[in-house]
C-alpha cells in the first residue's frame, strides 16, 4: 500500500507528512515519533520516495538543491522545509525574534538578509528553523513577518490582557498557526516594544456610503517620517502629518503596499483581498482585516466582485442568507458590491468567483468563533 501514495493520494501523503513534521519533529528524531504506528524502519524509505514523487506530481519544491549542498537528509529535510518552523524549534525562534526587535527590526525582508549575512546569529533555533529561513523564500518572509506582527500585537496588549485574548484568537488575527501562538505565550520572554510605536495603516469601507475602501494613514506624532504607497504599478509618496490623519481612495487592485519610512525604521505593510476569489474582508468596524482566509463570529462585511456567490455547502445549492441589502459602490468600485452576510450556525463558506479569462475560481473559507 506505502508503495502506491503517491499515485493514490499525493495531497494527503504531503499535508499529512508536513504536519507530522511540524508537531512531531523532535530533537532530530522523526519516524519514531508519528501518530500513526505501522511504518517500520524498513518502509520509512519506501514513505520518504513516496512523498518526493508526491511533491512532483504537485509540482511543489523537493528541494533536491538544498539536500545536495548541505548533504542533508533526502526526505526528512523537504518534509520540514515545506512546515516552516517545527513546534520543536518555535520557543527558540520566538526568542531570537524579541530580541531583534528590542534593537529595532521589525522588517522581516531586512532582518532574515541579516540573519543570512551573519549565520551565527541563528545559533540555537536548530537546524530544521535554520533552513527554513535560509531557504524558505516568500514563504519564510511572509511567515516571520507575521510573527512580528502577532509579536508586536502581544506587546501592545500586555502578557495578561494577550492571555485573556487566547492563543487561538491571536492565531487567527495574524494569519499564523496556532501552535506559534501558544509558543509565545507560553515562553519565558515577553515582547516589550522600546520607544514609540510606528503607525499602523488601514484600509476602511464604509458600507452604506456608496464609496469604495479608502487608505487610512494615521498621525505619527512621535516618529516623523514618509509614507510609500504602490499598487497597480504606480506610487504615491506622502509626509507622515503629526496631527492628522490622511485618508487615500483606493482602486481595486490584488495588493497595496504601504511602507513606513523614517531615519531608523522601515516597515512594509501589505493588505488585499483573499488569494484566490475576488474578495475583500472587512472586520466589524469596517477596517479590512488582517486575515482574509476566514470569517469570525456571526456575520461577516465582504466586498465582492459582481457575480461572486457564497455558499453554505459543497454543491453549492444553497446561498448564504444576507443580514441586510447594502448600496452598490459607484466609481472604480462599480463593479463590486458589498455584502454583510449571516454565517450564524455555519463551519465553512464556499466563494465561487471566476478570473478574468472566465475560470471558475473557489475558495472554502473556515469559520471561527
Amino acid at each position: 500500500m506505502v508503495e502506491t501514495l503517491s499515485v493514490l493520494c499525493p495531497a494527503a501523503t504531503v499535508i499529512f507528512l508536513v504536519a507530522e513534521g511540524v508537531h512531531s519533529y523532535e530533537g532530530g528524531t522523526f519516524w519514531p515519533n508519528l501518530s500513526v504506528e505501522g511504518i517500520s524502519t524498513n518502509q520509512q524509505k519506501i514513505v520518504g520516495e513516496q512523498f518526493r514523487v508526491s511533491l512532483m506530481r504537485l509540482r511543489l519544491n523537493t528541494f533536491d538543491d538544498v539536500v545536495e549542498h548541505e548533504n542533508a537528509l533526502p526526505f526528512l529535510t523537504p518534509i520540514l522545509l515545506h512546515g516552516g518552523i517545527p513546534a520543536y524549534c518555535a520557543n527558540a525562534v520566538w526568542e531570537r525574534l524579541i530580541g531583534e526587535m528590542r534593537e529595532g527590526q521589525e522588517d522581516a525582508g531586512r532582518l532574515m538578509a541579516r540573519w543570512r549575512r551573519y549565520p551565527y546569529l541563528l545559533q540555537g533555533v536548530g537546524k530544521p528553523a535554520e533552513r527554513f529561513i535560509f531557504h524558505g523564500g516568500d514563504f519564510a518572509v511572509d511567515l516571520i513577518q507575521r510573527m512580528i506582527q502577532l509579536a508586536d500585537d502581544v506587546a501592545t496588549l500586555g502578557r495578561t490582557q494577550a492571555l485573556d485574548k487566547g492563543a487561538v484568537t491571536l492565531a487567527a488575527d495574524a494569519a499564523l498557526p496556532t501552535y506559534l501562538a501558544e509558543e509565545l505565550l507560553s515562553g519565558p520572554s515577553e515582547p516589550r516594544r522600546l520607544g514609540p510605536r510606528p503607525p499602523r495603516p488601514r484600509v476602511m469601507l464604509d458600507p452604506y456610503s456608496g464609496d469604495g475602501p479608502r487608505l487610512v494613514l494615521p498621525p505619527s506624532p512621535a516618529i516623523p517620517g514618509t509614507w510609500r504607497i504602490f499598487w497597480k504599478g504606480r506610487q504615491e509618496t506622502f509626509r507622515t502629518s503629526s496631527y492628522d490623519e490622511r485618508q487615500i481612495p483606493l482602486d481595486p487592485a490584488t495588493a497595496w503596499e504601504v511602507t513606513f519610512l523614517s531615519h531608523h525604521l522601515e516597515r512594509t505593510t501589505t493588505l488585499g483581498p483573499m488569494e484566490n476569489v475576488p474578495v475583500y474582508v472587512f472586520d466589524d468596524s469596517g477596517e479590512l482585516a488582517r486575515n482574509q482566509t476566514n470569517y469570525r463570529g456571526d456575520s461577516v462585511l465582504v466586498l465582492a466582485s459582481r457575480g461572486v456567490a457564497f455558499f453554505t455547502d459543497q454543491d453549492l445549492t444553497t446561498r448564504v442568507a444576507e443580514v441586510e441589502e447594502l448600496p452598490g459602490l459607484a466609481g472604480t468600485w462599480s463593479g463590486w458590491q458589498p455584502h454583510r452576510l449571516d454565517i450564524t450556525g455555519l463551519t465553512e463558506v464556499i466563494v465561487m468567483g471566476g478570473s478574468q479569462t472566465g475560470e471558475p475560481l473557489s475558495e472554502v473559507v473556515a469559520i471561527t468563533e
